[in-house]
């Protein structure tokens, strides 16, 4: 019988061993700004103005990239998506492109640098990007196991025709409600701080996607964000998927979709919408629906965002289709600065 005990007692020994090994919980987590030598740097002077692009693009999976009816795709097919991601970017001429679950090196996306892939198709110099997520081995989808995910090292990017002189990443707590092992395979939520260089002045950007799941961390990211922008003074703009509906928003669960998500709880925007000194610019003469990113073929909902300081003059604001590029559509925005 002790024989049995010390038997089973080191089986799960190792087991618990090698899933720590294939999670990599305490590792991976990075942030670094990349120079590309062909690119293009644009000189600005007060009163041009500069145009601001934020997307989740779904590691070039499209719809279905959370799991929701997910299968593998052919390595040929994202990387055939990706050109068309840097295809919207280069058409909407953005200077500064907030992207949100960016493949760093992922089974799941053909093991490419995604950043390094599009910035040699964009005319952007300069990349700050931040790894949030890394693990050896994901099993999610659970079922059928050749639908995991695997390796996975993911998570966010700005883009800038300006240099990028600094960044840091603040990589937000996992849910405690989730069990120690799933948070082991689990991403880290983030807070991603750029500061850009337009020769004349400087300006700090935030990138961000925040909690989708557990509305408690959900609600505690919203306050860690609004500690980070009122230590920021040269803060001009955040934004990202915030995964969140505005406190405006006239339906909040029962989506007519498959993804059963219920925002009666979540007070998140109600937080961030109390950050003095910035608001979100929504355009006189539109409605509500003209905001909805997500899902985005038949869009019912905004989960994505972008905040400006009161002080910064908007010239557009407006949600763009994309079709099935991604399961978000993105945002535009134009200022003066």
């Amino acid at each position: 019988m002790l024989k049995f005990l010390l038997t089973l007692i080191i089986f799960f020994s190792l087991l618990i061993l090698l899933i720590y090994f294939l999670a990599n919980p305490s590792g991976g987590l990075e942030s670094y700004i990349s120079t590309l030598e062909n690119g293009m740097e644009r000189k600005v002077s007060k009163g041009d103005t500069i145009s601001v692009l934020t997307f989740n693009m779904a590691y070039g999976y499209g719809i279905g990239s959370d799991g929701v009816g997910y299968e593998p795709k052919p390595n040929d097919l994202i990387y055939e998506r990706l050109k068309n991601i840097a295809l919207l970017i280069n058409d909407s001429n953005a200077d500064l492109v907030l992207l949100q679950e960016v493949d760093f090196d992922a089974n799941r996306s053909g093991n490419k640098n995604q950043v390094d892939f599009l910035m040699n198709l964009l005319d952007l110099k300069y990349a700050a990007s931040a790894i949030s997520w890394d693990a050896r081995y994901v099993p999610f989808p659970y079922l059928p196991l050749s639908s995991h995910f695997g390796k996975v090292k993911s998570g966010g990017a700005i883009l800038s025709r300006f240099p990028i002189i600094n960044q840091k990443t603040e990589f937000l707590p996992k849910p405690i409600s989730n069990p120690w092992y799933y948070n082991w395979f689990y991403l880290h939520r983030y807070i991603q701080k750029a500061t850009i260089d337009l020769g004349f002045t400087t300006f700090s950007i935030f990138n961000m996607h925040l909690e989708a799941f557990d509305v408690i961390n959900k609600k505690k990211q919203a306050h860690q964000l609004k500690k980070m922008v009122a230590s920021t003074s040269d803060l001009w703009l955040f934004g990202g998927d915030l995964n969140s509906l505005p406190p405006y928003a006239s339906k909040v669960a029962h989506f007519d979709d498959e993804y059963g998500d219920d925002y009666t709880a979540d007070s998140t925007q109600t937080i961030i919408r109390s950050i003095s000194g910035f608001k979100e610019p929504i355009q006189p003469n539109t409605s509500e629906s003209d905001y909805f990113t997500f899902p985005p073929l038949k869009p019912n909902r905004q989960l994505d965002y972008l905040f400006v300081r009161d002080s910064i003059k908007i010239l557009r604001y407006e949600v763009l289709n994309t079709g099935d590029l991604s399961d978000h559509r993105p945002i535009f925005l134009q200022i003066v600065i």
